[in-house]
């Protein structure tokens, strides 16, 4: 009887020696898989603050690209008549100047990040959204929908295709036309 005790027990010995040895393996895997993993995840915050301190430094430089086209339209104000300044600045500076601040507006939403920049949206985001909820859209309909002209969905759409978010299509006829862009599309940008 002791004999045969003594091999249950040297089998549970051996059994034990093997259990801990793939626990060993296991143990020494997940440590490689974590690892790799946080070696992506901290690249991918690395790539994230390159990216947002890009577009923060362009943001910088659009500020004074407007500071200085502001200071030359001033300019251009003062040595032009009253009722002809007045005419310029309905027509032409108004528009560009509302387009620059939704621009500006848009860049800030996407450098805050976070909740913020998930509670606020701005109409470029609800024709991203527009778009994508109808898969394709007509420049004139959207302006329709909007109400703006269609100058300015299409620099919208040109800001959305830029990031890779939507198609703008150019048919030989008629009105251009936004579309939901193909997964492909998107991934490669």
């Amino acid at each position: 009887m002791p004999k045969q005790q003594d091999e249950k027990l040297k089998k549970l010995e051996d059994d034990l020696k093997e259990l801990e040895r793939r626990i060993e393996g296991e143990i020494s895997d997940t440590r490689r898989r974590v690892k790799d993993d946080m070696q992506q995840l901290e690249a991918s915050f690395r790539t994230f603050r390159d990216v947002m301190k890009k577009i923060y430094e362009e943001k910088k430089e659009l500020e004074k690209d407007r500071d200085f086209l502001l200071e030359k339209h001033k300019e251009l104000l003062r040595k032009l008549p009253l009722q002809v300044a007045a005419g310029v600045q309905e027509k032409l500076v108004a528009p560009v100047q509302q387009a620059i601040q939704e621009q500006a507006d848009f860049i800030t939403v996407a450098a805050k990040g976070g909740d913020e920049a998930q509670k606020e949206t701005t109409p470029i985001d609800e024709l991203f959204a527009y778009v994508a909820k109808n898969g394709k859209v007509r420049v004139n309909e959207a302006a329709k929908k909007f109400n703006v002209h269609e100058v300015r969905i299409e620099e919208w759409a040109k800001i959305l295709e830029e990031h890779g978010l939507i198609e703008v299509h150019y048919p030989p006829f008629g009105k251009a036309e936004l579309r939901k862009a193909r997964i492909e599309t998107a991934a490669a940008k």
